[in-house]
């Protein structure tokens, strides 16, 4: 037993040890003097099922505060492996992490100007149809980010519109709730269990996105969505059905986002449901999405109506794009036949970007070398100061990806955040041996840097020549 403690406790400060490198740790000291002494006053945002949230300063900048209720029985070690779990999930439409305390266990993020609920509840008139439907695209792409990953899925549990934080351009951000981690075989106490096994199943993602799209469509309140929903769905659809605080809904979108909802309803209540048709299914509605407003609306910000107040509140949103607003116009047929690494997994290829794998600058980024699956690789990150639309790389990697060649260098796969691309280790480059090791292309010594070469440096020339049509004829 004594040995067993001893190694739980190794384990525990690896991983604490791991989070200090990636996000600040905070003290109990902190958050008190953040919330002042988690006080009701300090301006409890809300409830949440295992605690509450407080609003507070840490620095300069106002962050949220998630506060997990003392009397659940989630141990440290458990604690620690779910923000190990939190710090790997970097996606532009997921709550981003600032730190934690894990004395009492509490985990912060930066605050956000409002959540979904409250916007729907209190001025619905400010989220315009194009908003909503930027808000389920985004939401849908985070998702699919989510239940993407390998070896499991990540099931969100808890997907209600207060998880769904906006920011003053109104792009949005899930937030996680603790006891996303699927990497933990042994749950422990009763929190976890209920996390992990009571009531966490795809269906229930399913349902509650569901319950959303429709909710933002129709206006409805979570008793009538269903019902309004399954009218789209039956053809039984008017644009009497949605909510015109929205303005103007185009009617084959509001159509098809209402029937896609009620579509949700019935495949969370299939016994067969499977994360592949689901995420098929997701990947479907974003084309749709994409393919209904000319691929135009998820850089929509300029108000159509005549109200001068809610034109200037968006003029600055329709000048900028946010890194959430990326437009995928690839089926999902195209996107699964390439592979696709987490940022985790360019960290762990890279022990974390560490300068000893970087490799030197290119004209757009950094390149770094590594190992993916047991393969030496080069990965090239992209600066994200780069003004590189999400379309556009999207379009690069699907070309990158149609590229066979033996004298092209061999593409491995892509990360979409941030954008990089993997392709295979090279032993050198052509420069690197003419200027260092000139000698090393001549004879015997040129297989071992070029295999499948004839060991000349007239074979590299010809390897390198485009291949004209005249060619034959010589």
């Amino acid at each position: 037993m004594a040995l067993e403690s001893e190694g739980s406790e190794s384990t525990i400060r690896r991983q604490i040890t791991n989070l200090m490198s990636r996000i600040t740790l905070f003290s109990y000291t902190d958050i008190e003097r953040a919330t002042n002494g988690l006080s009701e006053s300090s301006g409890t945002v809300w409830r949440w099922r295992f605690g509450k949230f407080y609003k507070g300063y840490l620095g300069n900048n106002e962050v949220e505060i998630k506060m997990l209720d003392a009397k659940l029985p989630q141990d440290v070690e458990e604690f620690v492996q779910e923000l190990n779990v939190l710090t790997d999930l970097r996606h532009p439409n997921l709550a981003e992490l600032v730190g934690a305390c894990i004395e009492h266990r509490a985990v912060v993020y930066k605050f956000p100007d409002r959540n979904l609920e409250q916007c729907l509840n209190k001025s619905p008139w400010l989220l315009t149809w194009q908003i909503r439907t930027r808000i389920i695209y985004q939401i849908c792409s985070a998702l699919i980010f989510l239940y993407s990953n390998k070896p499991n899925p990540i099931l969100h549990g808890h997907l209600t519109l207060d998880y769904i934080l906006l920011d003053a351009e109104f792009n949005c951000t899930v937030l996680i709730p603790e006891g996303t981690s699927t990497s933990n075989p042994n749950p422990k106490g009763k929190f976890t269990e209920y996390i992990e096994t009571g009531s966490r199943k795809l269906g229930d993602d399913v349902y509650s996105f569901g319950v959303m799209i429709v909710r933002l469509v129709t206006g409805s309140s979570d008793a009538r969505t269903e019902r309004e929903a399954r009218g789209a769905y039956t053809g039984e659809w008017s644009m009497g059905n949605v909510d015109h605080t929205a303005g103007n809904w185009p009617f084959e979108l509001a159509k098809e986002l209402a029937c896609f909802g009620s579509r949700c309803y019935i495949s969370s209540k299939s016994s067969s449901c499977t994360v592949e048709e689901i995420l098929k299914d997701f990947w479907n509605i974003l084309d749709v999405i994409n393919n209904l407003t000319n691929n135009e609306l998820l850089q929509y910000s300029a108000i159509e109506d005549s109200d001068e107040t809610r034109k200037q509140r968006y003029r600055q949103s329709s000048e900028s794009q946010g890194s959430g607003s990326s437009i995928r116009k690839h089926t999902f047929n195209e996107m699964s036949s390439i592979a696709w690494f987490s940022y985790t997994d360019i960290e762990r290829a890279t022990n974390v970007l560490s300068e000893s794998s970087n490799m030197g600058l290119w004209r757009y980024g950094s390149l770094y070398k590594g190992y993916l699956d047991n393969s030496r690789v080069c990965i090239k990150m992209l600066d994200p100061k780069v003004m590189q639309g999400m379309d556009e790389f999207l379009e690069e990697v699907k070309v990158l990806n149609e590229l066979t060649h033996p004298n092209l260098v061999e593409y491995v796969g892509a990360c979409l955040e941030p954008r990089a691309v993997v392709f295979k280790y090279p032993n050198s480059n052509l420069e690197h041996c003419l200027d260092k090791s000139p000698r090393l292309l001549h004879g015997r010594y040129a297989h071992a840097l070029f295999p499948d070469m004839f060991g000349s440096r007239l074979s590299i020339l010809q390897k390198a020549a485009p291949y004209y049509p005249w060619k034959s004829q010589t």
